[in-house]
């Protein structure tokens, strides 16, 4: 539902109504295309969303790592990081499940293919781990090419053979057509998991606004009670049904309307 003039303020009642608001990190709070190292969430709304944090519970949902985002979103109550492999509410992480010691060391086998491959093509390697001492747990890796000025037909030849062995190995491997990377992750575990695991433990309440920009957000728009899109330059062809839809300077005037009513 593309979203112009007056029912901005359609949307805006029903962010008002809502207890939990959950946010993507990358296209939603942050910019796609900028180095790892320089991301950071958009200024025009850091302060509204500190603001937005008193009344709200405030949850980040990300394919990043707790290293990642820690110091980056400090006014979420909520982490669900690496895809919901890792929930943290305070300091303690949790998982849904240990993986298997065979499935580890055949992931771990995989992620030094995708490092070798990557390195002999320029492109990035990003591991996503979940840390509970001693253990350093890899539950994922993102194959970034971006920086190269390679083609996706020739990317995807390049990566087949680490992309057929991860499915064959059972692992899940989500694609975004329109993005320049991959995630594969070691089980079929989604944000809209560790959400409905949040639930359970009544850590958050509905109604839950979840504000999204890709294919890797459906199974958390499917758990939610208003869902948002948010529209911008990577994601133009994306459709998904059952959400509003709001170009960033809109989600931008969002999120600062909701603040000053509630500031």
């Amino acid at each position: 539902m593309r979203v112009r003039g007056s029912q901005l303020s359609e949307v805006a009642e029903k962010v008002l109504s809502s207890r939990t608001l959950i946010f993507d990190y990358d296209g939603v709070l942050a910019p796609m295309s900028v180095e790892r190292s320089k991301s950071e969430v958009f200024s025009e709304i850091l302060t509204p969303l500190k603001t937005l944090s008193q009344r709200f519970k405030l949850v980040v949902a990300s394919t990043k790592d707790y290293s990642f985002l820690t110091r980056r979103v400090d006014f979420a109550h909520i982490l669900i990081c690496s895809n919901g492999f890792e929930v943290r509410i305070g300091v303690l992480p949790t998982i849904p499940k240990m993986p298997s010691s065979d499935k580890l060391r055949m992931f771990s086998h995989l992620i030094a293919k995708a490092r070798k491959l990557a390195k002999h093509h320029g492109m990035d390697v990003e591991v996503k781990k979940v840390v509970i001492d001693p253990l350093d747990i890899p539950v994922g890796i993102c194959i970034d090419w971006r920086r190269t000025h390679l083609t996706r037909d020739e990317v995807t030849r390049i990566i087949k053979p680490i992309v057929s062995a991860a499915e064959e190995g059972g692992l899940n491997v989500v694609r975004y057509p329109e993005q320049p990377f991959i995630d594969i992750f070691i089980d079929e575990v989604n944000k809209g998991w560790a959400i409905k695991a949040l639930l359970n433990i009544n850590a958050i309440s509905r109604p839950i606004t979840y504000f999204g920009d890709s294919e890797n957000d459906i199974p958390a728009f499917k758990v939610s009670d208003v869902n948002v899109l948010v529209r911008h330059e990577e994601n133009t062809n994306l459709t998904i049904n059952g959400t509003y839809e709001l170009t960033r300077e809109e989600f931008f005037n969002l999120i600062s309307t909701v603040s000053e009513i509630n500031g």
